[in-house]
């Protein structure tokens, strides 16, 4: 059985807030969210408060990669995300609690079938990358 892969690549965009463009390329799922996390608890650690994160090459985000999401959402509101050996159970409790939230990460460009999936994420989500930085 094959894992998974997810690759990332940061970059900076300089304006009126410094923002992290994350480009992913692969999957998102139980093999590989917690790369994602703790990539964007590096970005936040190293003072970075804004995230655009680029997922038009990701093919696939699995529910564990909605947990993800909202972790690294949390991260950058400078909060906790819960522990992931909750479940299903956090992954609810993340969701009602993140939905009416103001957030730092836009997400960018999904996947038909991944936009459709995230649509009632209450994740800010963009098609065009000058939008999601004008947003900040």
């Amino acid at each position: 059985m094959t894992h998974s892969t997810i690759d990332m690549h940061v970059s900076q965009i300089q304006g009126t807030n410094p923002v992290a463009l994350l480009q992913t390329r692969g999957e998102l799922d139980r093999f590989t969210f917690c790369n994602l996390i703790n990539k964007a608890q590096e970005l936040y650690e190293n003072g970075q408060r804004f995230l655009i994160i680029d997922m038009s090459e990701l093919q696939d985000v699995a529910l564990t990669g909605f947990f993800a999401l909202y972790s690294v959402a949390m991260l950058f509101r400078g909060e906790k995300p819960l522990d992931p050996e909750g479940g299903v159970v956090a992954l609810r409790m993340m969701a009602e609690y993140m939905h009416d939230a103001p957030h730092n990460i836009r997400l960018l460009n999904p996947q038909p079938h991944i936009q459709k999936a995230l649509s009632t994420s209450g994740l800010p989500i963009y098609n065009d990358l000058a939008g999601a930085i004008a947003s900040f």
